[in-house]
């Protein structure tokens, strides 16, 4: 995934968001655009329509694809229309599909990308791919990504690009150490919408600069929705604005603070440094906060709040920054 990738989206292929069944309409192009004013896009869309339908039958999963609505040519269509809004389209693969219509999986893989012109596949059950894979993947076309459902462990990053913080870890820990081992593996928080409020999962992905996949398979769209995919399209804005900042190799993790459950990282490059804070302080707070140099050419901006910050000297230290 490339650094400008930071929002993805999964869907089942029976959400009525998809495919209306009562009127037989297809309205994934109307959802996928819904949420533009609020999330400027998403990069990458995610289409499921396997487990846990997948068994109940002789299908193998290859055939679910080909069975859905339009089959393979309007899949295609679909995949045309997401690639006009600069969106990425992933399919998924099911390692486990082991006693229905006997495909080969690697053959079917290779032959569902080539017909659909998709850019990736969600590897489900898996947190490493394979050299097979991969070299499927290439002989489709570079830069096809396999994406793994958990998160590679570091011996098996160098042969996979990109996983997920997934949701059954709900409360993550503040600092990803993946995003310490290798910066430019690229990382995204599952938000499950059905499992609640998704504030803190959302502030956790920007404190360590990596993306979200929106994650809407399970059954549920509370009415706060809207507000927490608000707050969600101003983390991603800052993030894509920062692209290259955010895949520093040098970056610094949990910069000193003046006070307790108030964590900072510190993202340096050449023409500007990056400040990501993450608080567990539901009161809040006001004062200096860590230290940062202050070079007479310099200033200081929230770019959250979009407003200018003045650091704070002090006599016995470095300056502060507060707000």
């Amino acid at each position: 995934m490339d650094p400008v990738s930071y929002l993805l989206l999964l869907q089942f292929a029976w959400d009525r968001q998809y495919y209306d069944a009562r009127t037989g309409v297809l309205v994934f192009p109307q959802f996928l655009t819904s949420l533009d004013s609020l999330l400027g896009g998403w990069d990458a869309y995610m289409l499921w329509p396997t487990w846990p339908r997948l068994g109940l039958d002789q299908r193998n999963q290859w055939d679910m694809y080909r069975d859905l609505p339009g089959g393979l040519a309007d899949l295609k269509r679909q995949v045309d229309f997401a690639h006009s809004r600069g969106t990425r389209y992933f399919i998924a693969y099911n390692p486990w599909d082991e006693s229905t219509r006997r495909e080969d999986h690697l053959a079917g893989m290779e032959n569902m990308l080539r017909s659909l012109d998709a850019d990736g596949v969600v590897l489900d059950t898996w947190g490493q791919s394979s050299r097979e894979f991969q070299a499927v993947a290439d002989r489709v076309r570079p830069g096809v990504i396999l994406y793994s459902e958990g998160m590679a462990v570091p011996a098996d990053m160098p042969g996979i690009v990109a996983g997920r913080v997934h949701d059954a870890i709900y409360l993550p820990p503040p600092l990803n150490l993946n995003k310490l081992i290798k910066p430019d593996f690229a990382i995204f928080r599952v938000l499950q919408l059905a499992e609640g409020r998704i504030h803190r999962e959302i502030a956790v992905a920007f404190f360590n600069g990596y993306g979200s996949e929106v994650n809407i398979m399970r059954p549920g769209r509370p009415d706060w929705t809207n507000e927490e995919l608000r707050f969600l399209g101003r983390t991603t804005r800052l993030l894509r604005e920062n692209a290259t900042t955010f895949v520093e190799k040098n970056w610094v993790p949990l910069v000193p603070t003046t006070v307790d459950s108030i964590w900072v990282n510190c993202w340096p490059t050449a023409a500007k440094t990056v400040y990501t804070v993450l608080s567990l302080r539901p009161e809040g707070y006001s004062g200096p906060l860590f230290a940062a140099p202050a070079p007479r050419d310099s200033h200081y901006v929230s770019l959250y709040h979009h407003e200018e910050l003045e650091p704070v000297t002090r006599i016995d230290r470095p300056s502060f920054l507060q707000r």
